[in-house]
């Protein structure tokens, strides 16, 4: 756990190590449980808070017409050479404000991956 602290290890690399253990261990069931207490606060916290729904469902629309954008954009762009098309999408995401970037409403909490 401390190794994952100082992010000497990925949280993917944690979870694979627990996940291939045979026999149950106790770090691999606590750190389920965790996720399943985060999971459930974060749902709480969704259903009763206004706010958080529409900034939830603000970054899904935002992040569906950033693909239906791209689509139109690949779809015009069929006929150019990869490397055209390639320059073309990085002016395109250059443009747009990365999803990336902007702070995601679901970061408030820090859960352990799903098993």
């Amino acid at each position: 756990m401390v190794s994952l602290a100082q992010k000497d290890v990925s949280q993917a690399t944690l979870v694979r190590k627990l996940s291939s253990y045979t026999r149950q261990n106790q770090t691999k069931k606590a750190l389920w449980e965790l996720n399943n207490l985060c999971r459930t606060r974060h749902i709480l916290r969704f259903i009763n808070d206004v706010n958080l729904r529409q900034a939830v469902q603000k970054a899904l629309n935002r992040g569906e017409a950033y693909h239906r954008l791209r689509r139109a954009i690949s779809y015009v762009n069929s006929g150019k050479t990869a490397r055209q098309h390639r320059s073309r999408a990085a002016d395109v995401e250059r443009l747009l404000p990365s999803h990336r970037e902007r702070h995601h409403p679901l970061q408030h909490d820090t859960a352990v991956a799903r098993p």
